[in-house]
């Protein structure tokens, strides 16, 4: 075996324990957990269709929007990630029960917001890792909020913007073995005011539970893999005010199921899931939610010279013993995403002689 097909196998092996990390499974209902590792990008590209149509007046109202959300996000190190969200937004309203019936309707650029995470809390074992972060953020009023229509000045659902600067910020922590991953995150979101109205505040608990369905043992060859989904976000919204005065027919608590699926790729991620309302409390005759459904398409983009120093020097490392390996598996875990660690620590417990690797690496590559 010639020097180019030693490295060429070794890239090939470790790009395999790359692939097969859980890692990109991510939550989809939210951004916040979005695996990001030190001078990795990722590039999350949302549609989000929702629909309001229970109306318990007798207006007969319903509230149809299309959103196209934009996120980006680059770890800085192996421990904080910035990101930014930037959203366009379609909405449709109407009120069949009105006399003359009323239909309005506005599009454009939303909010832009941005976030940092600290992950303050790691914990790597063989085949799991626990992560506790925290992550605060703004949101800019970078949409138009002042639109109207022939009726006259849109109302503040149906504006692109809010014209409010908003403070958010949260816990998230995240659980994650080979098969399966948990996330959980608590978040509270500050609305500012502005033209005289402030939503209201807003409290959430958001729980994910991703599990690997195929395939059901890892192996080489294997172009992606699926997960199931499931989440559960819960939402309480105070009562928002207008010219100081609280509005009875708004805030109020949610429950959302939310089922979905999720193709993982070593490069990219294809998700889709619906969220579907269990009990809605809301205030007055505030208009509730049918459903809201997301797909999406991420994608992963890390630096090629990098991935091939670390490869290379896995191997090195390795030929050093296991202990030495597991250690290197590690630091290779926290460098990129965490879900690394999980498999090349697993794969330098299986065994216990560089020879196996090496012909692990040789035989991956002839493939």
């Amino acid at each position: 075996m010639n020097a180019f097909q030693v490295l060429t196998g070794a890239n090939l092996a470790f790009f395999w324990i790359a692939s097969v990390a859980p890692a990109a499974a991510t939550p989809i209902t939210f951004n916040t957990a979005l695996s990001v590792a030190e001078e990795e990008f990722i590039f999350r590209q949302q549609i989000r269709l929702l629909r309001s149509g229970s109306d318990p007046s007798a207006a007969d109202r319903e509230m149809r929007a299309v959103a196209s959300i934009s996120v980006l996000g680059y770890g800085i190190n192996s421990k904080l990630a910035v990101f930014g969200v930037l959203p366009y937004v379609d909405k449709r309203f109407q009120a069949r029960g009105l006399t003359a019936g009323t239909r309005r309707e506005n599009a454009g650029m939303g909010d832009v917001s941005a976030f940092a995470r600290y992950i303050f809390h790691q914990n790597n074992a063989l085949g799991r890792t626990f992560r506790l972060a925290g992550f605060a953020g703004l949101t800019a009023p970078t949409g138009d909020d002042e639109d109207s229509d022939r009726l006259g000045l849109l109302p503040p659902p149906l504006q692109n913007g809010s014209g409010a600067w908003d403070r958010f910020g949260g816990l998230l922590a995240t659980y994650q073995t080979l098969e399966f991953q948990l996330d959980a995150q608590l978040s509270y979101r500050h609305n500012g005011a502005a033209n005289g109205v402030e939503s209201g505040d807003e409290t959430r608990l958001d729980l994910s539970w991703q599990h690997r369905v195929w395939p059901r043992e890892l192996s080489t060859g294997v172009p992606g893999f699926l997960y199931a989904v499931l989440e559960i976000n819960m939402l309480h919204q105070q009562k928002n005010r207008a010219n100081s005065l609280y509005d009875p027919n708004s805030g109020g608590s949610s429950t959302w199921l939310s089922p979905g699926l999720q193709y993982v790729t070593r490069r990219w991620v294809l998700e889709a899931v619906i969220q579907k309302p269990i009990p809605q409390k809301l205030n007055g005759v505030a208009l509730e939610n049918d459903y809201i459904f997301y797909h999406q398409l991420s994608g992963q983009f890390l630096s090629a010279g990098e991935m091939s120093n670390a490869s290379m020097g896995l191997t090195k490392h390795y030929r050093r013993g296991n202990q030495q390996g597991i250690r290197l598996a590690d630091e290779v875990g926290r460098m990129w995403r965490p879900g690394i660690a999980l498999c090349a620590t697993d794969l330098f417990r299986a065994s216990n002689k560089s020879p196996v690797f090496s012909e692990f690496a040789e035989g991956y590559a002839l493939q």
